[in-house]
């Protein structure tokens, strides 16, 4: 699993953009038990909140202060697009019921709609974005690909609506890994993919 270091500069740039689409949307009061978690970066987090959910309590804190981004399913029930961390800490208190906005959209296109700048990750890469497919470069020796991994990569998007992770390329472009995940995109016709650019040695 990937882990992400919290960049100052872009987490504040990313709550003006949450708070100006937050602003603009009716929020809504959901119990908790109808919201699930169904996005790979939520179910695979490995983030610790019980300090914080004391403090809180600690404080007699009743609610969260800024609303869920969830999507309406089927069923009945919410899957969680955005605020993981308010989301734990509203169960952690056990809280019944918490603000929401609901959206059409799943993660990644609300976060392309939005505009999100990604946090830049511990592993030493530059930062994760999505850009257009066309801006990737194949290089010759990623031709030849593998029918079936390309079919795992497009039932996996399909049912995640996500890769399980970015493409990584480098400054100019050249995809370095992940070539799989990337002509399972073409065929899917989606405009633009997550990428993780390769640090320089």
């Amino acid at each position: 699993m990937r882990k992400r270091v919290m960049n100052k500069k872009i987490l504040k740039e990313n709550q003006k953009i949450r708070e100006r689409y937050v602003n603009s949307k009716e929020v809504k009061q959901l119990n908790m038990s109808d919201i699930i978690l169904v996005e790979p970066v939520h179910i695979n987090a490995d983030c610790d909140f019980t300090k914080k959910a004391k403090n809180l309590k600690d404080k007699n804190i009743t609610q969260i202060d800024i609303p869920l981004i969830v999507k309406e399913e089927l069923n009945g029930k919410y899957s969680l697009i955005i605020g993981y961390g308010r989301y734990m800490i509203a169960k952690l208190l056990e809280f019944t019921e918490v603000p929401c906005i609901v959206t059409k959209d799943e993660r990644t296109k609300l976060n392309i709609k939005l505009g999100f700048k990604s946090l830049i990750p511990s592993n030493g890469s530059i930062a994760d974005n999505f850009i257009p497919i066309d801006k990737i470069i194949i290089p010759k020796k990623f031709v030849n690909v593998k029918e079936e991994k390309v079919n795992k990569c497009i039932e996996y998007y399909n049912k995640n609506k996500c890769f399980d992770k970015p493409i990584l390329i480098r400054k100019n472009g050249v995809c370095v890994d992940g070539f799989s995940r990337l002509i399972a995109a073409k065929r899917l016709r989606l405009d633009k993919v997550e990428v993780e650019y390769k640090p320089s040695k």
